[in-house]
């Protein structure tokens, strides 16, 4: 990963739009419902910032910048649920949770452990 950490000064709800935006790019069905809900986390300039962010970080950058920011910021066992809670209502716009949203949660709860 480049050496820019910036995204270590993120607030929390920039790094929720953060990992949101990762899981709904993941998505292959990535609603304008789950665009909404990301987008009433953060200030629209934050929510736009995250996008651009979001668009150029390979899975790889994006995996690393989640779990470094998780570990700089100690979170706890709450935290953590917390973030994958959202995740969850956010793929909760399908009608159904499908086998790549699964995937997505299993792989987070990896990162957060």
């Amino acid at each position: 990963m480049k050496n820019n950490v910036d995204y270590l000064d993120w607030t929390r709800e920039e790094f929720m739009a953060y990992v949101m935006s990762y899981a709904a790019r993941l998505d292959i069905d990535h609603s304008s419902d789950e665009r909404t809900f990301i987008r009433n986390h953060v200030a629209l300039t934050d929510y736009v910032h995250i996008q651009n962010e979001i668009k150029k970080d390979s899975d790889v950058e994006a995996l690393e910048k989640i779990d470094s920011y998780g570990k700089e910021h100690n979170f706890s066992l709450l935290d953590k649920d917390l973030i994958l809670v959202e995740v969850k209502k956010m793929f909760e716009f399908n009608d159904e949770t499908t086998a790549m949203e699964e995937g997505i949660m299993g792989l987070l709860r990896k990162i957060f452990n």
